[in-house]
Formats: structure tokens, C-alpha cells, sequence
């Protein structure tokens, strides 16, 4: 069985703080298309856009059916999850 250490944020702003003070160290970053602060789409790209740090791979989830898949990659995104969704479902 595998053990994860897992950050959170509650808004984009917060999200983006812990990618700067962790951004190394992290392997897998999932974020709402939607939040407060910033959207998840920017947290992405600026994520992305980052290039003193490792890539962690990126995904993002949405309860809502206007971002597609071509939309997520697009992004910067690895994949995208229609929420609600199962975590088996991202470790799969």
C-alpha cells in the first residue's frame, strides 16, 4: 500500500503559495477548474510556466461539462476529472 503526503489549500491564492514554498518536492498537483483567488485554469499554467522547478504532473477537476479534455491539455493540464469522481480514479 502506498502513502501519499498530501497538501491543501482552500482558494487558488493559497494553492499558488504552497506550489512556490513546495513546488520541488511535489509529484502531483490537482486543483477545481473553479476556485477563489485565482481559477484553477491560471494556477495551472502558472505552474506550468515555471521553469526552475520539476513539473509535477497536473490535473484538473470540474463538476461542470464546458471544459473539455482538448480545453484541460490545452491548459497545460495532463488530464481532467468530471467531478464527482473516485480517487481510485486519479491513481489508476
Amino acid at each position: 500500500m502506498q502513502s501519499w503526503h498530501v497538501l491543501t489549500a482552500t482558494d487558488g491564492l493559497q494553492g499558488a503559495a504552497l506550489w512556490q514554498r513546495h513546488g520541488n518536492s511535489l509529484n502531483l498537483v490537482v486543483t477545481d477548474i473553479r476556485m477563489p483567488g485565482i481559477q484553477g485554469q491560471t494556477l495551472i499554467q502558472k505552474i506550468g510556466n515555471e521553469r526552475n522547478q520539476l513539473r509535477p504532473a497536473l490535473f484538473i477537476m470540474t463538476a461542470y461539462d464546458d471544459v473539455s479534455r482538448e480545453d484541460a491539455h490545452n491548459i497545460g493540464a495532463d488530464a481532467i476529472f468530471q467531478k464527482p469522481f473516485r480517487v481510485r480514479e486519479l491513481v489508476a
